[in-house]
């Protein structure tokens, strides 16, 4: 995700970006216009000024 963007997928195949750090159920995190908010099903992170971003679950994503 980055700011002023349509959100898109990297294809990174069993790696994953920042793996150490986790955001706690019910926390959020903001970077800048970007925005993360946890919940125990799913984790959303959107542009705040855009609206556009994502939310996704091990059942399904959604790019927005």
């Amino acid at each position: 995700l980055e700011p002023a963007k349509q959100p898109q997928f990297v294809c990174a195949g069993d790696t994953a970006f920042g793996a150490d750090d986790t955001l706690p159920y019910g926390q959020s995190i903001s970077a800048g216009v970007l925005r993360c908010e946890s919940a125990q099903s799913w984790i959303t992170c959107r542009d705040v000024r855009t609206g556009h971003g994502f939310s996704i679950s091990r059942e399904a994503y959604r790019l927005f």
